[in-house]
């Protein structure tokens, strides 16, 4: 493959890539003749990507394509737990609502039954300061 050359990229094959051989001790020659393919290996990289980026979204529209009406026994299944799962939301959340309005008809209730005993204790108290106003007058 020339430098100057696109290739086209098919998903699910990487990109042949040449590597470069270095040696540590004291081969200059090596590592110069390395150094030019290192440049060739940042170049394809660059070269490779700007096709990637094209061919991303013609892959995706395949497969929705492919995938578009589709069903296989999996995805019915699924559909059909989720189905279930729904009903099962709806009749709890039913149920909550059921409970809360229960609690908000007890608590009314409650509170009503509260001031009706309030009342009678205020009555009560006026009653027994009357009664006792009513002896001291008496009583003087």
């Amino acid at each position: 493959m020339a430098e100057t050359e696109w290739s086209t990229i098919e998903a699910g094959s990487p990109p042949e890539q040449e590597k470069g051989e270095f040696e540590i001790e004291g081969q200059e020659a090596t590592e110069e003749a390395a150094a030019p393919e290192v440049e060739v290996e940042t170049q394809e990289k660059v070269e490779t990507e700007a096709p990637q980026e094209e061919t991303i979204p013609t892959i995706e529209e395949e497969q929705e394509q492919e995938t578009k009406g589709i069903e296989t026994s999996g995805a019915q299944k699924r559909i059909r737990q989720l189905v279930k799962q729904k009903k099962e939301r709806e009749a709890q959340i039913e149920s909550l609502l059921a409970q809360q309005k229960e609690m908000q008809t007890r608590l009314q209730q409650r509170e009503e039954e509260y001031k009706s005993l309030l009342n009678n204790n205020v009555e009560s108290n006026e009653r027994q300061v009357t009664e006792r106003l009513e002896l001291a007058r008496g009583a003087l």
